[in-house]
């Protein structure tokens, strides 16, 4: 016998001992997903009261749970309300609502929405002020006054 057909025999062999091996062997390192973007902070909203001043700040004096809780009572926080919704009156009568309508000492609201677990550093945006020393005054005209007409006489019968 010749020496070719037993190495043939022998790969076959030693190829059906390899064939379970490389089955049962597990694939390489899957490949990596892609990063998923950051999601963004949870916002919650802040109630500052407290006492404008002119520079744009507010001494707080009071505020809801998360102003008390942040550590904001008796400072002073500075906020940036260029975006704001202001209410308060024209007290400089120019015809338009804006921050110089707010007075150095005035009694004010000032709502933001900051991240909930850290709201970082001010100055902060401002969502809402309102100015409770000068509230806004609505221009509603008075309801004219309603004449009336005297009703007519209810007679009275005697009784049996």
């Amino acid at each position: 016998m010749s020496k070719s057909p037993r190495r043939v025999a022998a790969l076959l062999g030693l190829g059906v001992l390899l064939v379970p091996a490389v089955a049962g062997a597990k694939p390489g390192p899957k490949p990596e997903k892609p990063a998923k973007p950051d999601k963004p902070a949870k916002t919650s909203t802040y109630v500052f009261k407290g006492i404008w001043h002119s520079d744009g700040s507010v001494t707080v004096s009071a505020g809801n749970a998360k102003v008390r809780k942040g550590g904001f009572v008796g400072e002073t926080v500075a906020f940036d309300v260029t975006g704001a919704k202001l209410r308060v009156a024209d007290t400089d009568a120019d015809g338009a609502v804006t921050v110089a309508d707010l007075l150095e000492g005035d009694k004010v609201v000032v709502q933001a929405k900051l991240p909930r677990t850290d709201p970082g550093e001010a100055p902060f945006a401002a969502r809402k002020v309102v100015d409770q020393t000068h509230p806004k005054v609505d221009e509603e005209e008075a309801p004219a006054p309603v004449e009336e007409t005297p009703a007519p006489p209810v007679e009275e019968t005697p009784a049996p």
